[in-house]
């Protein structure tokens, strides 16, 4: 009797191969110095944790005050597929 072992190395799909993208960033507003809200379209992002990654780098250009302090980022879906809200706390 011979075993088979099936290994699909050719086809495993890692975060490091995602091509996360910010589309297009909808709106983004301030609502105080420590209250942000973004609404942004990504395209061949599946990563929550790489989509927030952007989400930060993105309020730290716009908003150059917030570098060096701390983010927290709440995030919804949006309306349309690839869309995504974002309330962000900075402190």
């Amino acid at each position: 009797m011979n075993a088979m072992m099936f290994f699909p190395s050719c086809c495993t799909y890692g975060k490091n191969m995602e091509n996360c993208e910010m589309k297009e960033v909808l709106k983004a507003t301030a609502e105080s110095e420590d209250s942000y809200y973004m609404y942004v379209k990504f395209s061949h992002c599946t990563s929550k944790e790489l989509r927030e990654n952007l989400i930060k780098e993105e309020l730290m250009s716009r908003f150059p005050l917030t570098k060096g302090k701390t983010i927290y980022v709440k995030e919804y879906l949006g309306k349309m597929y690839s869309e995504y809200k974002y309330e962000i706390k900075v402190e």
